[in-house]
């Protein structure tokens, strides 16, 4: 291995675990917008993102177990969250979609979202905000890269 190889991959160790300690702090304050877990509303997320979708695409985009994708949808559901329909190409494959209560209740979540983001802003300056949400829009894309491979 390249010596800078090495050098980057010290460097990423010392600030992952901080940068996760962040995400799980921001994690638990936007679960507190909300009536639902973490898991349910990445799967209402993908949703309203992609609108209509499977249970096995959800798994995909989750990278999680056909059984707890299915679990999750099985509760979304119950809770009035999603429909469940016949697909449009093949009626043996069964879409999911978000309900109109799931639609009103993302649309609240997001204003309380933008207030939890408001408050991790505002404790910046101007030029530093810039940069977080740069730097923030960089790691999308690198993450977007890391996943298409």
């Amino acid at each position: 291995m390249s010596k800078k190889l090495e050098t980057n991959i010290q460097k990423l160790g010392s600030v992952f675990p901080e940068i996760q300690r962040f995400f799980h702090n921001l994690s638990i304050e936007v679960s507190k917008t909300g009536e639902f877990t973490i898991a349910q509303y990445r799967v209402l997320s993908l949703l309203n993102h992609f609108g209509k979708m499977t249970v096995n695409d959800l798994k995909k985009h989750l990278n999680i177990a056909q059984s707890s994708a299915s679990g999750i949808v099985d509760r979304l559901e119950q809770t009035g969250l999603l429909k469940k329909t016949a697909g449009s190409n093949d009626k043996r494959v069964t879409e999911l979609e978000l309900s109109a209560k799931a639609k009103k209740i993302l649309s609240r979540k997001v204003e309380l979202m933008d207030d939890v983001y408001r408050k991790i802003l505002k404790s910046l300056n101007e030029k530093d905000q810039a940069e977080f949400v740069r730097s923030f829009e960089t790691l999308f894309k690198l993450v977007q890269k890391i996943e298409a491979i």
